[in-house]
């Protein structure tokens, strides 16, 4: 039995999406030169797609790509610039991001959803996760808490500090409590059939 809302209007999802990967292109790419490269990907049906990648400075990088819409097979091209930003890292060097053209929001990944035209970020392009779109029992709370019992027994036993110790006790007390009390409730429940 699923609980909650019902979705009546899924969102598209992230996996029907090309996308474009900040992490992949700082490490297979020279972010500081001016010809960066070209990026392709192949759908299932074996047609190849290719974006090419150029940089006007350090700080902006130009995506040229052409489109082919399917019913009209009318082809449209692209050149826009799109932003970029760095970070510094906690242990040294710098992490990439994009800064989305469409509302300038710092991200990893911009995504192309099958029908539009501009690579953005998943919230412009409203996009959702698989496993947001999967609804849970009303017990699956209560089960993933019992789950947890055993890793807590283990941290329990390796901890050394007596803070960390109380507060893992702690927890494992209110697992134990809620699990005395399903057991209750079954008992209950049955002598209540029996009768």
């Amino acid at each position: 039995m699923l609980v909650g809302r019902g979705v009546y209007s899924k969102k598209k999802l992230v996996s029907d999406c090309k996308k474009l990967d900040m992490s992949y292109l700082s490490r297979k790419c020279d972010l500081d030169s001016k010809v960066v490269g070209s990026i392709s990907w192949t759908n299932s049906l074996g047609k190849k797609s290719e974006i090419g990648l150029y940089s006007i400075d350090q700080r902006v990088l130009v995506f040229s790509y052409t489109i082919t819409k399917r019913y009209t097979k009318e082809e449209k091209t692209f050149e826009y610039p799109v932003h970029l930003d760095k970070t510094p890292c906690n242990y040294g060097g710098m992490r990439w991001w994009f800064l989305c053209p469409n509302c300038s929001h710092r991200c990893r990944i911009l995504y192309l959803p099958p029908g539009r035209d501009y690579f953005l970020c998943r919230i412009c392009h409203n996009l959702t996760y698989t496993s947001q779109q999967v609804g849970k029992t009303k017990w699956s709370p209560l089960f993933d808490s019992f789950s947890k019992i055993p890793e807590l027994e283990r941290q329990l036993l390796r901890t050394r500090s007596n803070r960390k110790r109380q507060i893992i006790e702690r927890k494992l007390q209110r697992y134990y409590h809620n699990l005395h009390r399903l057991v209750d409730w079954d008992r209950r429940r049955r002598r209540r059939w029996k009768n």
